[in-house]
């Protein structure tokens, strides 16, 4: 399983609703960007729930090279995944502490 991030051009509530539909364990950062988990590739998430020349979006797949400074539940969100996944163990070395609020 990966996480992906889906980044919409512009608000879209039909596109947004089969990402909660499709993704229920989805994480929003923003109205147009959203966090998911899936076995998929980037192309069938993006089809799956309905990107295309009038709903506008990307869809990038994450790796675990990321840092920042956002919500706690950003990094809980982060954290499950990585461990329901098996791509992190406190003792491997890759994750860095992050600040958080």
């Amino acid at each position: 399983m990966a996480v992906f991030v889906i980044v919409l051009g512009k608000t879209n509530s039909e596109v947004i609703n089969r990402i909660k539909d499709a993704y229920p364990d989805y994480y929003e950062l923003s109205d147009t960007t959203f966090l998911v988990s899936s076995d998929q590739i980037s192309q069938n998430i993006s089809k799956n729930i309905g990107i295309g020349e009038n709903k506008l979006g990307v869809v990038f797949k994450l790796n675990k090279a990321y840092s920042g400074y956002f919500k706690r539940s950003l990094w809980e969100w982060l954290d499950q995944w990585e461990k329901l996944s098996g791509k992190w163990s406190p003792s491997n070395g890759w994750r860095t502490i992050r600040t958080t609020s």
